[in-house]
């Protein structure tokens, strides 16, 4: 079994495991995910990529490495009158910057803070009654060390982590890191994989306890969008009274 699933009730059970895993060892890396059922494909090669805000399909939904590659250059084209100082130097670094702003890509988010990666698995709470899940992955053993290495051919069996420059202030934030996939449309799936299932009914508690901590969407995201979705959120949920 690749997958080792635990599952846990409540925050003290949750910080049991931690330290049983050892996960402050720096030998994982982690992803949250909303869903529990969701598996680790990069945004370009989910099925769901070409569907629209209702889930519909919206003509062939077959991932295509054409598509990709015109989509990622249409970006770069259309993004140079809003880069201001800074210029991607590789095409791996444009890929990052793309990841960055939403455009699907073969990379995949992740961070070296489990409690990043519990934040973002738990972020949706009371949006919808499913469990969610934190994974752990072994860092994998292949480093992108060559910026000019192109994302988009390299072997089809390849998973490689690739540690961006500080794009924006988010990345050092979030500790963040990314996996770049050979083919983006196979799940990531490596021995000695770790998935902690969240209930749904005790999501809302995990995340007032981070808030309490200093992870929450004003830590995470720095700038104006950060600090209104973080305040959006505690005025949604009542939470508004206990900060200053």
């Amino acid at each position: 079994m690749i997958v080792r699933s635990i599952g846990i009730r409540n925050w003290l059970e949750l910080m049991t495991q931690f330290e049983e895993l050892n996960f402050y060892n720096r030998e994982y890396i982690f992803r949250g995910v909303g869903k529990s059922h969701y598996r680790l494909i990069p945004s370009i090669g989910r099925k769901d990529s070409r569907k629209n805000d209702n889930g519909e399909s919206i003509g062939d939904q077959t991932y295509s490495c054409h598509d990709e590659i015109k989509a990622f250059k249409m970006f770069k084209r259309r993004s140079v009158p809003f880069l201001g100082t800074y210029v991607p130097g590789s095409a791996i670094e444009w890929l990052a910057l793309a990841q960055h702003h939403g455009l699907p890509t073969r990379l995949l988010d992740w961070t070296e803070s489990p409690l990043v990666a519990l934040f973002f698995a738990v972020e949706t709470m009371g949006e919808r009654k499913c469990d969610s899940s934190l994974y752990a992955v072994p860092q994998p053993k292949e480093i992108l060390k060559q910026q000019t290495q192109k994302p988009f051919s390299i072997e089809s069996s390849a998973v490689v982590l690739y540690r961006p420059p500080h794009l924006t202030p988010r990345i050092p934030a979030q500790t963040g890191l990314f996996t770049l996939h050979g083919d983006p449309t196979k799940s990531y799936e490596v021995e000695n994989t770790i998935r902690i299932d969240i209930p749904h009914d005790a999501q809302g508690v995990f995340k007032d306890r981070l808030m309490s901590l200093g992870y929450s969407r004003a830590t995470l995201f720095p700038g104006l969008d950060g600090a209104a979705d973080y305040i959006r959120w505690l005025y949604k949920w009542f939470r508004i009274s206990r900060v200053g």
